[in-house]
C-alpha cells in the first residue's frame, strides 16, 4: 500500500483535532418559523456566561423519536440505499488513500520514514501553537518532554488487538495541552479513544518508558502502558479483522466480568450463527478466545443500509455523553458517526474534516445561500443518507418538520445571542437532535450558515 506523507493542508485537517468557528460576511434573515436563536431578554445575566441544558430550542419530544423521522421519509425507509458491493467499492476507494485511512495490515518497517515525518510535523505544529499562545501546557515543559520521547523512539513493529478502552495521544504526554480556556475535557493532545477489538500496528517504542506509537487505520498516535493482546502474526491479525461470518456490534454491553464492554463501531469473528447467543472471538491479555455473548448485541454481517435501520441505531445512543477525543470513553461528533456507520460496514476516517472528503459522494455547499443549502440537502436526503459538515463539526441530517431542519450529532456547545449584544455559551455535551438555525445572530453564525459540505451515502 502507498503510505502518503500528509500535505500541509491535510495535516492541519487530520493530524490534530480541533474545533473551528466560521463567520459569515453577511447574515441572512431567518425564514418564517425558524428563529431558533432569538436573543435572551436578560442581557445583564447573559453575555459571556455559560449554561448547561439538555435539549436545544424548538427540539420537541417527537424530534427525539426515530419513528418520527422514519415516518417523515420521502422514500421507503426500508429501501437499501447502498448494497454491500457498493459499500465495499466506496471503502476500497479510501482504503488506498494514505491520508484518510492507513490499514495497519498494509504497513511495515519500510514505512518508518513516513511515520516519523508525520509525527515530527504534528509535534512541530503543536509546539508552534504553544509558542504563539494558542495552546497552554498544563504542566510546564510537557511538550519538550514529549518531543524528547519522540527522539528516543525506536522501530518496533507488532500487530496487536486493543483489550480495553484506551486513550490515543497525539504526542507522548498525558500532561494536558489545552486551549486558553484551560478545560481539561478538551485536551488538544487527545487524538481519539480506541475501542476493545480494534487492531493496531505498534510501530515504535520509547526507550525506558511505557510509550508506544501505533497505527490504528483511522488514527495514529501514542499509547501509554497499552492494554492489548500478545503479538499476533500477520495471518492471525488478518483473520481476526476479515474472517467471515462476523458479528457487528449494534448494542453495547459487557463481555463478561473480566472483559471490556463491546462497543458499537467494532466487529468480531463469529463461531456459528447469531441466535439468542453469539459466540465471538474476543481479545484479552492472553490472546483471542471464543466466548458466548448475548446475541442481541450483534448483527450477523453488516446491517443493511436502510433509513430505518440507520436511524434506529443512531438514536439508540441519544443522550450519550459527549467526549472530545474519546474523553472518559465517550464519543465526539466524528467518533459517533464513525461508529454508527461502521455497523453498516462503512469505512470512515476519525476526524470530521477527513470525513467530509469521504462518502459515495460529497457536495460542496460553499457559496450557496441558506435557502439554496436547504433545498440541496432536502433533495439529497430524499434518497440518501446525508451527513452535514461545517468546520469543526459533523452531523447526521434528519429532515424537516415544517420549515425547520434538524440533525443528530454528538455536540458540546453552541452560542445563543443576548439582547443588546454578546452571546451566551450553551453546553449540551451529549448526543442530541438540534435545529440547523442554532447560533444565528452570534459571532459563530448558525449551523446552516457555516455548513460547507454534504456527504452522501446512496444513489446520489
Amino acid at each position: 500500500m502507498r503510505f502518503a506523507v500528509l500535505s500541509k493542508r491535510l495535516f492541519m485537517l487530520l493530524a490534530v483535532g480541533g474545533t473551528a468557528a466560521c463567520t459569515a460576511s453577511k447574515l441572512e434573515a431567518a425564514p418564517p418559523g425558524v428563529e431558533d436563536s432569538s436573543p435572551l431578554e436578560s442581557a445583564q445575566a447573559c453575555a459571556g456566561t455559560t449554561v448547561f441544558e439538555t435539549t436545544a430550542p424548538t427540539t420537541q419530544a417527537r424530534h427525539r423519536d426515530p419513528n418520527f423521522w422514519i415516518g417523515a421519509a420521502a422514500s421507503d425507509p426500508d429501501t437499501v440505499m447502498m448494497s454491500r458491493q457498493q459499500i465495499a467499492a466506496t471503502n476500497a476507494k479510501y482504503a488506498d488513500d494514505g491520508e484518510l485511512f492507513r490499514d495497519p495490515l498494509q504497513l511495515s518497517a519500510s514505512d518508518d520514514p513516513a511515520i516519523r515525518a508525520r509525527w515530527e510535523h504534528r509535534g512541530a505544529w503543536m509546539r508552534q501553537k504553544i509558542e504563539e499562545g494558542s495552546y497552554v501546557e498544563q504542566t510546564p515543559g510537557a511538550m519538550t518532554r514529549a518531543l524528547d520521547r519522540i527522539d528516543r523512539a525506536r522501530l518496533y513493529t507488532e500487530l496487536r488487538v486493543i483489550t480495553a478502552e484506551s486513550a490515543l495521544w497525539c504526542v507522548p504526554t498525558t500532561d494536558g495541552i489545552l486551549s486558553q480556556a484551560r478545560d481539561v475535557a478538551f485536551d488538544r493532545n487527545r487524538c481519539t479513544g480506541l475501542h476493545p477489538g480494534e487492531l493496531v500496528l505498534a510501530t515504535h517504542a520509547v526507550e525506558g518508558e511505557a510509550w508506544v506509537h501505533v497505527e490504528a487505520g483511522h488514527s495514529s498516535g501514542w499509547l501509554r502502558e497499552p492494554q492489548w493482546t500478545p503479538p499476533l502474526s500477520r495471518e492471525a491479525a488478518s483473520e481476526f479483522t476479515s474472517q467471515r461470518p462476523r458479528g457487528y456490534v449494534v448494542r453495547e454491553g459487557a463481555s463478561d466480568d473480566r472483559g471490556a464492554p463491546v462497543r458499537i463501531g467494532t466487529s468480531f469473528p463469529l463461531r456459528g450463527e447469531v441466535t439468542d447467543v453469539a459466540t465471538v472471538l474476543l481479545p484479552d491479555a492472553t490472546g483471542l478466545r471464543a466466548q458466548p455473548l448475548n446475541g442481541a448485541l450483534f448483527s450477523q454481517g453488516p446491517v443493511p443500509l436502510t433509513r430505518r435501520r440507520l436511524l434506529e441505531l443512531a438514536f439508540s445512543r441519544m443522550g450519550d455523553a459527549y467526549g472530545w477525543g474519546g474523553y472518559k470513553g465517550n464519543r465526539d461528533c466524528s467518533r459517533f458517526l464513525h461508529d454508527v456507520l461502521a455497523a453498516f460496514g462503512i469505512l470512515m476516517a476519525r476526524n470530521s474534516a477527513a470525513q467530509s472528503l469521504m462518502g459515495a459522494d460529497h457536495i460542496n455547499l460553499e457559496g450557496m445561500t441558506d435557502a439554496e443549502k436547504r433545498a440541496e440537502i432536502d433533495r439529497l436526503n430524499a434518497s440518501n443518507v446525508v451527513l452535514l459538515y461545517m468546520p469543526g463539526h459533523i452531523m447526521l441530517y434528519l429532515g424537516r418538520d415544517g420549515e425547520r431542519r434538524f440533525a443528530l450529532s454528538s455536540l458540546s456547545e453552541y452560542l445563543r445571542p443576548c439582547e443588546g449584544g454578546g452571546a451566551q455559551t450553551v453546553r449540551l455535551d451529549r448526543v442530541e437532535v438540534t435545529p440547523l438555525e442554532l447560533g444565528r445572530g452570534t459571532s459563530r453564525t448558525s449551523f446552516i450558515e457555516r455548513m460547507t459540505t454534504a456527504i452522501v451515502f446512496g444513489p446520489g
